[in-house]
């Protein structure tokens, strides 16, 4: 008898699935892969989430270039089951294959189709697949269209499309697991106020032998860089708009608050310590926000300070890219805006490298108080720049403590037992033996 629970991983490349997969599958217990979209261009492989070969089907194909009819591609979720168990070697293969887990995890857009497979399944939702789709008014979500540019009449269609299954997904879930309370709780909250489904807590998972401080310099960085400057890093997807909108879904990044507060910092410099200082920008041609971005720049003077980092791809930095760009930066800035943390504070603090970002106090306390330089006016960024600037032995102690909080807070045994408590209260098929066998032998 297989003693290992399996489990599918269904989602966005993004959404963290391979770092679970990859830490769920060194435990006791259970067994992981994940059906995963590759994204627009870039292969899995170059991806920086991690190595997906053992760990990843991409499955790109089945959700988003389907069943050409009459010169349309239509999309998977469009069709009922019955018909789609007709096409064999497409759609109906992708969903028995993964019905044959024990239990489905789906997260993105991938959640629309989660209906369609046979058994539980829980959902993980990590950003727009909760606090937009479901969630927000179509006044709301018209006005970030408009603020994108992209604002079109057949967006209103579009919307109460994906609006009436993302709720039906969520309705139709055994159980829902939130990476954190902020702003995933009041969104659930705004269309299933009186839910009884399990609702639980799932910390973001890293693989700190993968992220680690690396001694190599990064081949992005121009040979005029010196190995001793001051280096500053923000990988975040910049976003200088502000609204009632973005703050309500969690997406308010607040990235105009550091470029501000570096101002503010070079300008209580000399001129030969302002020589030392660099920001370095990852040049993502996907982000709306980056010509924004670049435009506060030019007003700030901040031009001959920044450095923008061109990868092998659109969509961002690969892993091996990233690694030493975290490993030596003095200090990585983050976002000021939501109060909430994600991956790129426990990659840079996995990397040792100090983060300067604003959390709420509450989340604060609820995390353990991590060792986090908390700013939330572009003053307070700049104090814990000079400070940083001026005493380089706190660069090194700061980072060693922020290493140490990760591999306390968001390692392997967490997460398995996160997954542990989700599937121990799950209402699961009885005819499944084994799994129930396995489920009596969890921590």
């Amino acid at each position: 008898m297989d003693e290992r629970f399996n489990l599918a991983l269904i989602g966005n490349i993004a959404n963290n699935f391979f770092r679970d997969a990859t830490l769920l599958n060194r435990g006791k217990y259970l067994s992981a892969i994940c059906y995963v979209n590759s994204g627009a261009s870039t292969p899995n492989t170059e991806r920086p989430e991690s190595d997906p070969s053992k760990v990843s089907i991409n499955w790109h194909e089945y959700t988003h270039e389907v069943l050409p009819l009459f010169g349309v591609k239509l999309r998977m979720l469009m069709f009922p089951r019955f018909i789609l168990n007709r096409f064999k070697g497409v759609q109906s293969d992708f969903i028995h294959e993964a019905e044959r887990a024990d239990l489905r995890v789906f997260s993105g857009n991938e959640l629309l189709i989660a209906p369609k497979f046979r058994g539980p399944y829980v959902i993980r939702p990590t950003g727009s697949d909760l606090t937009v789709f479901p969630s927000l008014s179509f006044k709301d979500y018209w006005m970030i269209k408009k603020g994108s540019g992209r604002a079109l009449l057949k967006d209103k269609v579009i919307w109460m499309y994906l609006r009436f299954h993302y709720r039906k997904a969520y309705r139709k879930a055994a159980g829902i697991a939130l990476s954190s309370e902020l702003p995933y709780q009041v969104a659930l909250q705004s269309f299933m106020p009186k839910t009884t489904k399990l609702v639980s807590k799932i910390p973001l998972a890293i693989d700190t032998d993968s992220f680690r401080k690396v001694e190599e310099r990064s081949n992005l960085l121009p040979e005029f860089v010196q190995d001793d400057d001051f280096m500053i890093f923000m990988p975040s997807r910049v976003m200088i708009s502000s609204s009632d909108v973005h703050k309500k879904t969690g997406q308010w990044k607040a990235s105009d608050v550091g470029l501000k507060g570096l101002r503010i910092f070079l300008d209580s410099l000399t001129e030969k310590e302002t020589d030392q200082i660099w920001l370095m920008i990852p040049d993502r041609n996907l982000s709306d926000e980056l010509p924004k971005a670049k435009l506060l720049i030019n007003e700030l003077n901040l031009n001959k300070h920044v450095i923008w980092l061109k990868g092998d791809n659109a969509e961002g930095l690969t892993r091996t890219e990233m690694l030493p760009l975290y490993s030596n930066s003095s200090v990585t800035l983050d976002d000021f805006g939501a109060g909430w943390y994600g991956s790129v504070a426990i990659e840079a603090m996995a990397c040792q490298s100090p983060v300067v970002t604003y959390i709420t106090d509450k989340l604060l306390h609820d995390c353990d108080n991590p060792p986090m330089l908390i700013a939330q006016s572009p003053e307070k960024v700049a104090e814990h720049l000079s400070r940083l600037f001026y005493d380089r032995s706190k660069v090194k102690d700061i980072g060693i403590e922020s290493r140490a909080w990760v591999q306390k807070n968001h390692t392997e045994t967490l997460i398995q037992n996160s997954y542990i408590r989700i599937l121990k209260s799950v209402n699961l098929p009885t005819s499944k033996n084994r799994a129930q066998i396995i489920k009596n032998r969890f921590i």
